[in-house]
């Protein structure tokens, strides 16, 4: 009967518990809610708040006095998901109280949460006594308003801990903002040369014009590596004097030398650039080959394609794999199996890179024909969909899987829903049914109706939230 009522409150269609209805889902969430497991009393009271269910708020009260932390801390984020957009009271009560911890605040650090709760969250951990957190805020201020982000950045670049200044300078000078111009400038011209180096780089990246005497008299010296990179730099600022001089750097099998240049005449373009470049597809050097295809499959386009194909039977993994994410849509039969090797290789870190690229082009440049190159990624196609997921593989997963259920053409996302609700490994099954209940993702059905049942309790109360979620 207590399942019957709590239907009732969330204006359910019907009272029953008949498989797949809200009745059932109701009944599937309150069995969680009340379990003797705290770890499941936890997963449920998220799952509630991710669908922001309100009819469950007086459970979320109670289990704010529960004696397992873990869930005090679910049941605060729950109620910080159904407060009102511009409510920051809960979360603000909860880093007073001690009850939730600045790194653990920046969770809300995420474009999914209102503008308010991220501000709080930011500001909040730039705070910190702990230089790692006020580093992990610097890293998310963009997120934040433009003010609040902005002073975060000018007091980051003043901070008594190293890394967060670094931080701050390599976010400033990349983002184009004036307030980083005279530190870059200072280290262009006084710091260690590796520090240089990278300040000619960012000044050239940020199209800073004001930097170009600064540049100018870097690259008047003959020796070290300060004068090819001060050069690409001038070169991306478009002389073309400096684009000239810059590709004798080729001729070098200096890394540090051939990386920047590359970046220069990528940045300019067209077709002098794409003539300099040609002869790195056979650079003696491995990283040369390696930082061409990695450079140009940033914004990966037909003029390259030519460039690239050569680089598809590279001897390195990395290489090849960046000249695949360049050309799957151009070569689709020849780059998808190299992502399929990528997905089942022992290299998280290039596996984790290679997502991340192929999601911006999704994502950001709308190129909907790199979606079976995420779905090898996620597992969902090929010899991966059995294979084994430890924590690290998980990482990537969930990042691709995000990518597929939120972003692109509903039909691609319905399918990467139900072959996630429907998969092997239950964490998937699980992800899949949180993006469901979080609203990013349509209900797919059936798939979503047999993850009421599932033999996993997270995934059950994270599918029974998606079916309760009420329409927005």
């Amino acid at each position: 009967m207590a399942a019957i009522g709590v239907c009732i409150a969330v204006a359910c269609e019907d009272n029953t518990l008949e498989k797949g209805s809200k009745g059932h889902a109701s009944a599937v969430l309150e069995t969680g809610l009340s379990a003797t497991a705290g770890g499941q009393r936890a997963a449920a009271l998220d799952a509630v708040g991710l669908a922001r269910l309100e009819a469950f708020a007086p459970f979320i009260e109670g289990a704010l006095k529960d004696e397992d932390a873990r869930v005090r801390l679910a049941a605060h984020g729950a109620k910080i998901r159904l407060a009102a957009a511009d409510s920051t009271a809960p979360l603000s009560s909860a880093l007073g109280s001690g009850q939730v911890t600045v790194e653990r605040a920046l969770h809300f650090a995420a474009p999914q949460y209102p503008q308010s709760l991220i501000d709080v969250a930011v500001r909040s951990a730039s705070e910190s006594s702990d230089a790692a957190v006020r580093a992990k805020a610097v890293s998310a201020s963009p997120l934040a308003s433009d003010d609040i982000g902005e002073r975060i950045l000018k007091q980051a670049l003043k901070d008594p801990d190293e890394r967060v200044r670094d931080v701050a300078a390599s976010l400033a000078g990349a983002s184009g903002q004036s307030v980083a111009s005279p530190q870059l400038i200072e280290r262009l011209l006084r710091a260690v040369p590796e520090a240089r180096a990278v300040a000619a780089r960012q000044l050239g990246e940020r199209q800073d014009f004001t930097a170009v005497p600064a540049l100018l008299h870097v690259a008047a010296n003959p020796d070290g590596v300060l004068r090819p990179v001060a050069l690409a730099a001038t070169c991306r600022l478009g002389y073309a004097a400096g684009c000239e001089a810059a590709a004798e750097a080729f001729a070098t099998r200096e890394i540090t030398v051939i990386a920047p240049t590359i970046d220069a005449l990528f940045s300019v373009g067209g077709p002098r650039a794409l003539s300099q470049l040609r002869p790195l597809a056979h650079h003696p050097e491995a990283a040369a080959r390696d930082h061409l295809a990695r450079t140009l499959s940033g914004t990966p386009h037909r003029d390259w394609a030519e460039l690239l194909t050569p680089l598809l039977d590279d001897p390195a993994e990395r290489t090849r794999a960046f000249a695949a994410v360049a050309l799957v849509d151009h070569l689709p039969e020849r780059a998808l199996p190299i992502i399929e090797a990528v997905a089942a290789s022992a290299h998280l870190d290039l596996r984790r890179e290679v997502a991340a690229v192929l999601g911006r082009h999704y994502v950001e440049l709308g190129r909907e024909r790199t979606a079976p190159a995420l779905r090898l990624l996620a597992h969902l196609d090929g010899a991966g969909r059995e294979a084994l997921l430890d924590d690290g593989e998980l990482s990537v997963v969930f990042t691709v899987l995000e990518i597929l259920l939120t972003s692109g053409d509903e039909r691609v996302r319905r399918q990467a829903a139900n072959d996630a609700l429907t998969h092997l490994h239950h964490e998937l099954r699980w992800a899949a049914a949180r993006l469901v209940a979080s609203g990013r993702c349509p209900d797919p059905g059936p798939a979503l109706t047999g993850a009421l049942d599932d033999d996993v309790p997270i995934v059950r109360f994270a599918a029974a939230a998606a079916r309760l979620r009420p329409p927005r």
